[in-house]
């Protein structure tokens, strides 16, 4: 008989209850393993969205991001909620994966908010923050990128040169 591995059989019937217990244990490595097994399995059952939601206070920077890509990838109802809580963790590789889906899924209501983070100390956040407006476009976005195509840092200049451009052609040509 063929030994199945831990990810394969994790989340299937009958494994529930050893996968949360794998989510509350100590180790980072099974905690991770155990988010990446409970999204597997699109929408995300409620009981363990509840259990994968308490792990975006999770010490482990890790544990955030594939808590936050679990309900990314599964289009959870609670997305929005997620990653608007997401702009606030202190790792910035938790904030720019908030910052893309938001701008993947064109979650408008998130515009002001990314406004806000292009004026954040982090360029890589400022520079996810004008990718996203650039895809979800809008007077909003639209003036907000234009003040930042004259920047000083030429990498936002040319992020925000390329995001203006996306707007502009996207919405008849400005």
């Amino acid at each position: 008989m063929e030994k199945s591995s831990p990810m394969v059989s994790i989340g299937t019937p009958g494994t529930a209850s050893s996968t949360r217990l794998m989510l509350l244990g100590s180790g980072e490595l099974g905690r991770e393993v155990a988010i990446e097994a409970m999204g597997r399995v699109c929408p995300v059952p409620q009981k363990y969205a509840e259990a994968i939601s308490e792990k975006l206070d999770d010490p482990e920077s890790d544990i955030r991001l594939a808590a936050i890509t679990v309900f990314a990838n599964c289009n959870e109802d609670c997305l929005e909620k997620v990653l608007h809580v997401g702009l606030d963790d202190p790792d910035q590789w938790v904030r720019a994966r908030c910052i893309e889906t938001l701008g993947e899924r064109k979650m408008t209501s998130a515009i002001p908010r990314l406004v806000e983070l292009l004026n954040d100390h982090n360029e890589l956040i400022v520079i996810k923050a004008i990718e996203a407006l650039g895809i979800m476009g809008g007077e909003a976005a639209f003036g907000a990128l234009f003040g930042f195509i004259d920047h000083e840092n030429p990498d936002i200049q040319r992020a925000a040169e390329e995001a203006v451009e996306r707007i502009r052609e996207s919405e008849g040509g400005r």
